[in-house]
């Protein structure tokens, strides 16, 4: 496998004329515009990929690992060398622990990536800015290209759970016991407070952070609460807890069991309800990508709509010092 470090050599950019030229067959018109992503690829090891990166889509083609990204509105290609095995990615920042680097997607330089010997026990996740890292023992973040680390205290995070970030706030799934559950925290970096957001008798996971915003799932229902105003929206229904949320400017999305099969539901009222399941929902502002029939699907761009929760939510809820 060629070094990450090596990548700048040998990326390959197509800049599309049309949307016919980045896209597959346009599968629905009407309100919805639903078009097939084939040039990604399908060959990703993790079965969440494609996903979406910032406005970057990224996908693996003849590779475990990613490989390629597309522009979802500009319809940039590039393609690259496949990341190590220990990588992770958000806001359009590829992060490559084995090779050492992190790359802005579309940018001319790789940057250093100072290394870690932390056991990594779920995805690496980055705000562009930050990456944060979860392990056995302790929740870190550090400024890309920093090389000191920082720990997160009262942190346990449970494994497989991604945490989040965005901005000055972390937020991770806490590990619980079999009688009480995971719960949801989160830390603010610059007043180092740490606190429960969500704790009860369920199990809260699948936790999603930006802005002002956090969401994280029940069995039972999707939690989309406002730090600022405290606004707490339930989203009641058959959730699928096996795989993660999406947020992004407010708008949750997620997987629900609906008669035979899975569909994708947002909290501003969007509904994907398509024959067969659709899965793995990644949202970037008017931007929806989702799996189906081992196919990855661009939806949009949608036009913003609202919608009110089903119910209030009784959950108890602790409020950010």
């Amino acid at each position: 496998m060629l070094a990450f470090l090596a990548i700048l050599s040998g990326v390959h950019a197509v800049q599309a004329q049309s949307a016919e030229n980045t896209t597959g067959d346009t599968l629905e018109k009407g309100a919805l515009i639903v078009r097939s992503l084939p040039w990604l690829g399908n060959d990703c090891a993790d079965p969440h990929l494609p996903t979406l990166s910032g406005p970057w889509a990224i996908g693996c083609k003849g590779a475990s690992t990613p490989n390629r990204a597309q522009h979802v509105s500009k319809g940039t290609q590039l393609e690259f060398p496949p990341l190590g095995q220990e990588w992770g990615h958000g806001e359009g920042v590829l992060v490559d622990h084995t090779h050492r680097q992190f790359w802005r997607i579309g940018s001319d330089s790789r940057e250093k990536l100072h290394p870690f010997s932390s056991k990594i026990h779920s995805p690496l996740i980055s705000d562009g800015q930050r990456l944060v890292i979860s392990s056995p023992s302790k929740l870190e973040w550090v400024d890309l290209g920093d090389t000191h680390r920082f720990s997160v205290p009262q942190a346990d995070p449970a494994p497989w759970y991604a945490p989040a970030i965005s901005g000055d706030r972390l937020a991770w799934v806490q590990r619980g016991s079999p009688q009480s559950g995971e719960d949801v925290w989160a830390f603010d970096i610059q007043s180092k407070n740490a606190w429960p957001v969500a704790q009860s008798t369920e199990h809260e996971r699948h936790v999603a952070l930006q802005g002002v915003y956090i969401a994280w799932m029940t069995d039972t229902a999707i939690h989309l609460l406002n730090t600022e105003s405290k606004a707490h929206l339930l989203f009641p229904g058959q959730v699928n807890s096996n795989t993660f949320l999406s947020l992004s400017q407010g708008v949750v999305c997620w997987e629900s069991f609906e008669r035979k099969d899975l569909d994708i539901h947002c909290s501003d009222g969007l509904h994907l309800d398509r024959p067969g399941d659709q899965r793995h929902p990644r949202r970037w502002k008017e931007w929806l990508l989702v799996h189906e029939n081992n196919m990855a699907l661009l939806v949009g761009p949608l036009k913003p709509k609202r919608s009110a929760p089903t119910r209030s939510s009784t959950i108890n809820q602790t409020e950010a010092p």
